[in-house]
């Protein structure tokens, strides 16, 4: 049986900001672990030292050091410093010695301020139960059957299209409480949006990641069976490296989130 998220997030605590937590072969991602639930593990890290529950994650940016493997990790986390309404986690990802992944992490309280903007809209997609799930794949990494993936037809991975973008729906394939943890997994499901430009496969990788979060989590009025609504595009390509930025939105149109990846074609 495939190791759920909540198994796969829980961290067994050796000393404060000291822990141990086990994945396996379900969160593959070709040679290596999907780097989602390296996220989700770090951001645990950090919130078990957060004594406010009023301190929201804002910022994560995480650096993918070497390919992480089915097994046993320490997960390091400190915080640099928490100030009146900042707290500032640097955070590491260790198996056998070695860092596989290192992370920081910025959590912030609300500040009484009524100035509002929301940026862009969100994207007009056919409703999620219009579009059939992405079905598994042998090209298609294992992690993505922990998901309920739904491409709009044209910009899946391997579509051949005119435009490198990546657009549909997403949520976790067992209702999950979408806390900070658990978005840290979904925002890194989507592939690379160069891939939905070509017809024959080829790996890809993260080399690092940020994520903004826009909103408190978990979601004020989200089910855990919710869909959110994503879109990726390219921002620049060459050299085998490349820059995407994503968005996440709630199905009622809330803007939840905004990443940005440095991507490897091989």
């Amino acid at each position: 049986m495939p190791q759920s998220f909540n198994d796969a997030s829980t961290l067994q605590s050796m000393e404060p900001g000291r822990y141990l937590a086990r994945l396996d072969e379900s969160w593959g991602q070709g040679r290596a672990l999907f780097g989602g639930i390296q996220a989700a593990l770090l951001v645990r890290a950090c919130e078990s030292l957060l004594d406010d529950d009023t301190r929201h994650l804002r910022t994560f940016s995480l650096s993918f050091c070497r390919a992480a493997a089915a097994g046993e990790f320490e997960v390091e986390a400190r915080l640099e410093r928490g100030g009146r309404y900042v707290s500032h986690f640097s955070t590491h990802l260790v198996q056998g010695g070695e860092t596989v992944a290192t992370a920081i992490a910025v959590f912030a309280r609300d500040r009484d301020d009524t100035l509002t903007f929301e940026g862009a809209e969100p994207p007009e997609l056919p409703e999620p139960e219009s579009i059939d799930r992405l079905p598994p794949h042998p090209a298609i990494p294992v992690f993505t059957r922990q998901f309920d993936t739904r491409f709009v037809p044209g910009t899946e991975p391997y579509a051949g299209a005119e435009e490198p973008e990546v657009a549909g729906w997403v949520r976790f394939a067992q209702p999950t409480n979408l806390d900070s943890a658990a978005m840290a997994a979904l925002l890194d499901v989507w592939p690379p949006a160069v891939l939905s430009t070509l017809a024959p496969p080829r790996a890809s990788a993260s080399v690092d990641l940020r994520y903004d979060i826009l909103q408190p989590l978990p979601l004020a009025g989200a089910d855990a069976r919710d869909f959110f609504a994503f879109r990726c595009r390219i921002i620049h390509w060459s050299a085998g490296h490349g820059i995407d930025e994503g968005e996440l939105w709630s199905r009622d149109g809330r803007p939840v989130a905004r990443v940005r990846q440095l991507r490897v074609i091989f």
